[in-house]
Order: structure tokens, then sequence, then C-alpha cells
């Protein structure tokens, strides 16, 4: 049988960070799905009227940092 040394607090950190992703992971689903669709028709005109966005500038400081990691 193999067996891993690892102190009390190197264990508790592995496992809160693990807990941590899963649950910015959850998050990221979550958020997502709460946001509205739109059909193809409204992003069409959505497109044509302010043009299609660039999706590696977010102009929103708010935007800029979620509260989860979000994966796209």
């Amino acid at each position: 049988m193999l067996t891993i040394g690892m102190d009390k607090d190197e264990l508790f950190s592995l496992i809160k960070k693990a807990v941590r992703e899963v649950i910015q992971e959850e998050m990221g689903k979550v958020w997502l799905e709460g946001l509205p669709s739109v059909s193809d028709q409204e992003q069409a005109d959505i497109n044509r009227r302010f043009g299609k966005p660039d999706r590696t500038e977010i102009l929103d400081p708010a935007l800029r940092e979620l509260p989860f990691k979000l994966e796209l």
C-alpha cells in the first residue's frame, strides 16, 4: 500500500483549495443560468445597432473581477 506523508495543515489547505474551486465552478454555472437568453433575431439586432462586442475587453470595471472564476 502507498503512503503519502502530509501534515495536517497541508491536508487542510489542499481540501480548502479543492472546495473553493468546486464552489467557484458551481457559482459560475448558477450565474450563467440566471442570464436571460436572447433569440438569434434579437442578437442580430443588437449587433447591428451597437456592433459586435470584443470578448477580450470589458469596459465596466465592476465586471472585470467576478466573485468567482468563469470559464467560457
